[in-house]
């Protein structure tokens, strides 16, 4: 036999080995572990990530902040302690919007495993489900809560105002997109029997 032929079986016989190698243990480990994840991002998802109601609040402080001039009777001293909690790569919200990122780019990237397992159905649920458009509101949460500190430091009520009913919106946007991902991770859920 040809050398050619037998060194094309062999390193088809190899990637077909490292393929099936890799099939099961994805079957076997990530998928698992895969469905527990989005078994929790489906419970996370059953109700709005930001209660309407906590958004109706926050116009309504908008609105209570812009008509008394409210940041005119916080001290400077008070106004930048707020404000270095809230911006930054140190502040409370600007951790937890990285965070919220980071697992959000993780579990999207888990679609290409979908696809080399040959479940392209699975795989167009997680990228629907983990769009840019999320992200997209994330960087946008992200920069209004820094132009909010920026705001509070500065004692701009009407800026500030402005950046809560900015936030508001924002809110509103993500509990849609939560809510349309919602219905898709039922469907991940329910494709890979869980």
């Amino acid at each position: 036999m040809n050398k050619k032929i037998i060194a094309l079986i062999v390193l088809v016989a190899v990637i077909v080995g490292g393929y099936a190698s890799y099939y099961a243990y994805a079957s076997m480990t990530l998928l698992p572990e895969d469905l527990g994840v989005l078994k929790e991002e489906l419970n996370a998802t059953s109700s709005p990530g930001i209660p309407e109601s906590e958004i109706t609040e926050i116009e309504n402080s908008a609105n209570m902040v812009e008509s008394y001039n409210a940041l005119s009777m916080v001290s400077q001293n008070e106004r930048n302690n707020i404000a270095e909690q809230m911006s930054g790569d140190n502040g409370n919200y600007t951790k937890m919007m990285n965070e919220f990122k980071n697992n959000f780019t993780m579990n999207h990237d888990i679609a290409m495993r979908y696809d080399v397992l040959l479940k392209g159905d699975v795989a167009q649920e997680i990228r629907l489900t983990y769009t840019n458009e999320t992200l997209t509101l994330i960087d946008q949460i992200k920069s209004n809560i820094d132009k909010q500190a920026a705001d509070i430091k500065n004692g701009d009520s009407t800026a500030y105002a402005n950046d809560l009913r900015e936030f508001a919106k924002l809110a509103r946007k993500i509990n849609t997109n939560e809510a349309q991902a919602h219905t898709h991770l039922q469907n991940i859920v329910n494709k890979l029997g869980g």
